[in-house]
């Protein structure tokens, strides 16, 4: 779905892909995770748009693994500096 998501342009399709990546019981993080960087802008949003809507709650202790956090400006974007401080803060404790 992720590969039809990036070639997608109908929006409603894509609202569909979206929805169903975003409460999948198969761990998708990894694989939005990692595509995050895309130059491909309407990709990039609609990846931001499946961890936000898979939530922080949900994420954080797939976040909580690294010691660096990477794609910390997209996370940022995504669910708030004061969420990711707070994440910050407990990974280098």
């Amino acid at each position: 779905l992720l590969e039809a998501l990036k070639k997608e342009t109908d929006l409603m399709v894509a609202k569909l892909y979206v929805a169903a990546l975003s409460t999948t019981p198969y761990p998708v993080f990894p694989l939005v995770f990692a595509n995050l960087n895309t130059e491909n802008k309407t990709y990039r949003d609609n990846l931001k748009l499946i961890l936000k809507n898979i939530g922080f709650i949900a994420l954080k202790p797939s976040l909580a693994m690294f010691t660096e956090l990477p794609h910390e400006a997209h996370l940022r974007d995504i669910f708030g500096d004061k969420v990711i401080e707070e994440l910050l803060s407990d990974i280098e404790t």
